[in-house]
């Protein structure tokens, strides 16, 4: 097997619960192709996973303020939560 695509490894990372991995991936496959309506889609349905985290949690004063690193930091919110539903 080739190396695959941004978008390709944005799908695997997903489907593996690595929601910060896949949003990255996502991002490198719109700067190749950013009329890609998939790639967008994909990159919302990433925000609003994040977006759903409970909104008082006692580490939400640690999230940084700007908008890139926090969505970086609550998707990988997301993904240890998912890791500890199925241990």
């Amino acid at each position: 097997l080739g190396p695959s695509s941004p978008a390709q490894e944005g799908e695997r990372l997903f489907a593996l619960g690595d929601y910060a991995g896949a949003a990255a991936a996502y991002r490198r496959a719109l700067q190749e192709r950013p009329d890609s309506e998939l790639l967008k889609e994909r990159l919302i349905e990433l925000y609003r996973l994040a977006r759903e985290m409970p909104l008082h949690s006692p580490t939400d004063k640690a999230l940084p303020k700007e908008t890139a690193p926090r969505l970086q930091a609550l998707l990988d919110r997301v993904a240890a939560r998912r890791r500890l539903k199925r241990d």
